[in-house]
């Protein structure tokens, strides 16, 4: 993953640039794994994601295929499934890929409709065994990436022709909000861009990687717990594409 300057909110908590974010969040998401669903709000926010991901995109539970991309352990995944044909997760962390595949265990459904795999994807021909896929989803993980228009890109190569991306993350917040929302969840360590993301900056990086038909919503608020305010980002990889 390389370490190229992103542009916007947060920009001045990134002079350390040659930090490896990659290696950071893997070895902090492993030994976190086990705890991760019980984080005050995680399972909550996982459900106000499913619904805004419903909201923003058709799908149909006898076509849709799905990459859900820095997965977790499954909380959104979980939730969508119902709704789709098919999801593969992924994510860099092996702890996380094994709570996933835990819950996927548990719900008794076919592996090949359902599970998640270790990568680390660089948007190269022949990964994932060349499958591209209807939608790909992001939730609540484009902060923790160093350079979200290399990761935009290499998303925007797994998408089917007239595919969908949906991201969900953070509007713009202050740093000491995010802290007493979510306290030593932000550490520098592991999130490269913490102030969150301004519409403006999300279409521009939707644009650049090829996208179009951009279309950016609020997520329904927290209801029983305080969680930052969040947003929903749609763009369609054209029919006939050169990305």
């Amino acid at each position: 993953m390389s370490h190229s300057h992103t542009h916007g909110p947060g920009e001045h908590h990134h002079g350390h640039s040659h930090h490896d974010y990659t290696n950071a969040n893997q070895e902090h998401y492993d030994k976190t794994a086990t705890e991760y669903d019980a984080i005050p709000g995680a399972v909550e926010r996982s459900q106000r994601s499913v619904e805004a991901l419903r909201d923003a995109y058709p799908f149909d539970k006898s076509s849709t295929t799905v990459m859900e991309f820095a997965c977790g352990t499954g909380l959104v995944s979980k939730g969508l499934f119902p709704y789709v044909r098919s999801i593969l997760g992924v994510d860099i962390s092996q702890g996380m890929i094994d709570q996933y595949n835990k819950r996927v265990d548990a719900e008794g459904v076919p592996a090949d409709s359902f599970h998640a795999i270790r990568a680390e994807l660089k948007g190269e021909d022949g990964e994932l065994d060349g499958k591209k896929f209807d939608v790909i989803i992001c939730c609540s993980a484009y902060h923790h990436f160093s350079s979200v228009e290399e990761i935009t890109r290499i998303l925007v190569s797994f998408l089917k022709p007239g595919g969908t991306l949906l991201i969900i993350d953070h509007k713009p917040t202050s740093r000491e909000e995010m802290e007493s929302i979510w306290p030593g969840k932000f550490s520098d360590q592991v999130v490269a861009l913490p102030g969150g993301f301004e519409e403006e900056v999300v279409q521009k990086l939707f644009e650049g990687a090829g996208l179009v038909d951009f279309v950016h919503k609020d997520v329904p608020s927290a209801k029983v717990i305080r969680d930052m305010e969040l947003f929903v980002a749609k763009g369609v990889k054209p029919l006939t594409s050169g990305v």
